[in-house]
């Protein structure tokens, strides 16, 4: 079930020892937990969104603001039944100097080029469609009203995260080091291969 954002930012603020909000407007707080919520399900990938692509004959590259347009990282990529390897883009270069205008009957493996483009590689010589597994950019927490997005067991992790900030805003260093320790190993402790 998902935490409403003025529970959180009740908590962040007795954390940090302003339960008024005297010295942080609750806005402010705000705010910061909707870049914190977004900043731990980048790193945690539990957030994911499935989207069809529709895919353009002889094309390789597809930008991502165009295709997935609230995608962050790609996680998998699926023909068919059929998983597409991810590679880093540079070594498309290595394994065929000509890789832009290579194409087959089907794609061999994907990468991502930073955060703007997505490459399917080989070009397909007809349309099709492949299913991006992607993590999902959380959506705004407009008031406090708005409940979360990411999954209740990063919620401990976002709330240290968000008084390790509020900490360095007080310039309270040695408070916000543990707090970002806490929130580095409860994201650490269930990712462990």
């Amino acid at each position: 079930m998902a935490e409403v954002a003025g529970t959180l930012i009740t908590e962040a603020l007795r954390r940090v020892r302003d339960p008024r909000g005297e010295a942080h407007a609750r806005s402010d707080v705000l705010t910061l937990l909707d870049r914190c919520q977004k900043m731990i399900n980048v790193f945690t990938k539990q957030v994911l969104d499935p989207v069809t692509v529709a895919t353009t004959p002889m094309q390789q590259v597809y930008a991502m603001q165009d295709v997935l347009p609230d995608a962050v990282d790609v996680v998998d990529i699926k023909e068919g039944n059929r998983s597409l390897p991810r590679v880093p883009w540079s070594t498309l270069f290595y394994t065929d100097r000509e890789w832009t205008r290579a194409w087959g009957s089907r794609y061999d493996v994907f990468s991502q080029l930073g955060l703007d483009f997505l490459i399917l590689h080989p070009a397909e010589s007809v349309a099709g469609s492949v299913v991006v597994v992607s993590v999902k950019n959380t959506s705004t927490l407009a008031d406090e009203d708005t409940a979360t997005n990411i999954v209740d067991d990063d919620l401990p992790a976002v709330l240290d995260l968000l008084e390790a900030v509020l900490n360095l805003r007080q310039r309270e260093f040695n408070p916000s080091a543990d707090a970002m320790k806490r929130a580095a190993s409860r994201l650490l402790v269930d990712r462990r291969p």
